[in-house]
């Protein structure tokens, strides 16, 4: 079946791949997007390797459009990942000049179509910033709902342990094996500012390759839960209480030099959760990360040098027979 590139036009332009050649054209919309720049400088090689990397083409007059199809300028893109079942939206950018007209959401639409009728996915998610109200607006009208609510942290690597003990001799902190994790309860772990579903884990992708949940037992039987998906859901591992997972990954810092450690944390008690961020510094400092991101759905205690920074929507929407929207009807994202 052949790409449905042209299938979605707005007035004086069309969907089609990016180029490598439309890759300076795109930078000059995607340097100062957010208040510390952007990064898909960083990522467009990958990107392009892995395809489903799409753009939204204006064309200057009729007559180089009708000269050459090679003759749009990109005012737009949008990449998609296939994962298992899923297909992962990101990187959705439009130029300033040309928003508001519905062009983030073409290319959406774009990249679900082709998720859909190439690759078989059945859910499409984004990650859209809590405060950003034109991504959401538009999200909804495409049909995507709000699973989930996630807190950013960021953990710096290099903080002194000495007064947390050493991870790597805790009996509390035991791993555990990805086959273990209950996704009624461990739904999603986060690579590279992706979410994938814990029942779909690709070994490889985990610390150690294969063993990167981390179990941690409260050091008292009284532990003061928080309200997460977790909470009065702690089962006995190997004679311990399971009671903070966190589940950690490696990969290629975005918008940065390094790796990053991301770990996508299931608080119980403060006192594990504190352990738990302990071991994750040990572990960034024997894995050579320069950085770490830690992802919860529930704020987590005091921590030096943890700092929470943003919150983010997961949404969601079945490519299941799904009712077509009209796309110039949205507004685009950022």
């Amino acid at each position: 079946m052949a790409l449905i590139s042209c299938c979605y036009k707005l007035e004086s332009g069309t969907v089609r791949r990016v180029r490598p050649d439309d890759k300076k054209r795109v930078l000059r919309f995607c340097n100062n997007t957010f208040s510390w720049g952007d990064y898909i400088d960083t990522v467009w090689d990958s990107w392009l390797e892995e395809g489903e990397f799409f753009t939204y083409g204006i064309y200057g007059d009729a007559q180089s459009r009708a000269a050459s199809s090679q003759a749009d300028d990109p005012v737009g893109i949008c990449h998609a990942h296939m994962h298992k079942r899923q297909v992962w939206i990101e990187g959705i950018r439009v130029h300033p000049d040309y928003r508001r007209r519905g062009i983030a959401a073409v290319l959406v639409k774009t990249a679900e179509d082709s998720a859909r009728n190439l690759h078989g996915m059945a859910v499409s998610r984004m990650l859209i910033d809590t405060v950003n109200s034109p991504s959401l607006s538009m999200a909804r009208l495409l049909g995507y709902t709000i699973s989930q609510t996630w807190i950013y942290h960021h953990l710096n690597p290099g903080a002194s342990m000495a007064t947390r003990g050493n991870g790597a001799t805790d009996p509390r902190i035991q791993m555990s094996t990805d086959e273990e994790l209950d996704p009624e309860f461990y739904s999603y772990y986060v690579k590279s500012w992706r979410w994938y579903e814990t029942g779909h884990v690709v070994p490889s992708d985990l610390l150690g390759g294969g063993m990167g949940a981390v179990v941690v037992a409260s050091a008292s039987t009284d532990s003061n839960k928080n309200d997460g998906d977790v909470a009065g859901a702690s089962t006995a591992y190997e004679g311990i209480l399971k009671d903070t997972v966190a589940i950690m990954t490696v990969s290629r810092s975005i918008g940065g030099t390094g790796t990053t450690l991301s770990a996508t944390l299931y608080p119980g008690s403060d006192d594990a959760v504190c352990r738990v961020l302990a071991y994750l510094q040990e572990q960034a400092a024997t894995h050579g990360c320069s950085s770490i991101n830690v992802f919860s759905k529930t704020p987590l205690p005091a921590y030096d040098t943890l700092k929470p920074r943003f919150t983010f929507h997961l949404v969601e929407k079945s490519l299941v027979a799904q009712e077509e929207v009209e796309p110039n009807a949205v507004h685009p994202s950022r």
